[in-house]
């Protein structure tokens, strides 16, 4: 769901680190699909 969430608003899946840090609210989507699949 959150891979196709990113295509749907035309989001890079892996965005630069720096540029991330910066402007980025939340975390990209390989680090949150990551971080869920510890728990599940």
């Amino acid at each position: 769901a959150l891979v196709k969430l990113y295509q749907d608003n035309a989001s890079t899946l892996t965005p630069d680190p720096i540029y991330t840090a910066f402007y980025s609210s939340h975390p990209p989507a390989p680090l949150r699909i990551a971080h869920l699949q510890r728990f599940a």
